[in-house]
């Protein structure tokens, strides 16, 4: 997921788009929905929207419908391409299955609840580093986590502790929107896309 978000941003800001990287964001892409991971493909797709927009910023009018261009675009190309390549289908079709199961979050939002709980429990301190790996294994007698980072962070470090992880994240996501609006408006003279990329 992470490597499909770095060839994306490269194609973003780069003018002249090397076969290689445009090659190399398929392969990566394709990957990523052969393995049918939903949250990391659509974390790709929120980034791609939100990176796209940010970036050109200077072209108000025209984004919005680039963004529509682009995803008729991909929609109609990934389904071409699942003729060939049906796997290519995998996170639509786990979609699917468990839409028709009654459960679109696989039993995670049992654990989301939980976790709420005990934050509610402890808000101020958590129940420790960790913890809900512990609990889930004595209650569900499995060793798993929330698969919700921002409330096992709640969860196991309250207010208090947690609140250090989302100021990190804020000022981080802050001056990267920071940067990548003088990017794409030309404000930086960056010229090297591989680092306008980082």
């Amino acid at each position: 997921g992470v490597t499909a978000c770095a060839v994306v941003s490269i194609l973003i800001v780069t003018t002249q788009r090397k076969k290689v990287d445009v090659l190399a964001a398929i392969l990566i892409i394709s990957a990523l929905l052969i393995t049918g991971k939903r949250a990391q493909t659509l974390a790709l797709a929120a980034g791609f929207l939100v990176l796209y927009y940010v970036y050109n910023n200077n072209e108000k009018q025209k984004r919005i419908y680039r963004i529509i261009l682009i995803g008729i675009l991909v929609v109609v190309g990934l389904f071409v391409a699942a003729k060939f390549v049906p796997s290519l289908m995998n996170v639509i079709t786990r979609f699917e299955r468990e839409t028709a199961a009654g459960d679109v979050t696989v039993g995670r939002m049992a654990r989301f609840l939980e976790a709420w709980n005990l934050f509610k429990e402890n808000p101020m301190w958590g129940i420790g580093w960790n913890g809900s790996l512990y609990y889930f294994e004595q209650v569900e007698e499995i060793i798993i986590n929330v698969h919700n980072i921002y409330l096992q962070l709640l969860c196991e470090t309250g207010i208090v502790g947690s609140l250090c992880y989302f100021t990190f994240f804020g000022y981080n996501l802050f001056w990267a929107i920071k940067l990548v609006i003088a990017c794409g408006g030309n404000q930086l003279s960056i010229t090297d896309t591989t680092q306008k990329a980082i």
